[in-house]
């Protein structure tokens, strides 16, 4: 299995000077004795407080939130585990006052549908 991580160093406030560096860590090989992760790898490092995630069914996908938008982040499989290939923006416009009331909790139902 994997564990899907978010990390936000500007937290609570945005980045505004146009380089977010949060980032999202995918964990895996854990360890059956004491839990931890073995490999631990960063999917990507330049978005602004994520805190929405959701990897996709198609396991060749991932939403992920960062202050304004709603990413889908390609994965490409490599043989220490998975990375960024690039995104597209699904949506954009979100307004950044409040940072605790973001977009987040992306839930996969059984329509198909993301909530």
């Amino acid at each position: 299995g994997r564990l899907w991580v978010t990390t936000s160093y500007h937290y609570p406030f945005a980045a505004t000077d146009g380089k977010p560096s949060d980032k999202v860590f995918v964990l895996s090989d854990f360890d059956p004795n004491t839990g931890k992760a073995k490999t631990v790898r960063t999917f990507t490092a330049d978005l602004n407080i994520p805190i929405g995630i959701l990897p996709l069914p198609d396991m060749k996908s991932v939403l992920v939130s960062s202050v304004g938008e709603i990413r889908k982040y390609k994965i490409s499989e490599t043989q220490h585990g998975p990375k960024s290939d690039g995104y597209e923006v699904l949506f954009k416009g979100f307004g950044a006052r409040d940072t605790h009331g973001m977009y987040n909790s992306y839930t996969l139902m059984p329509d198909g549908w993301v909530y």
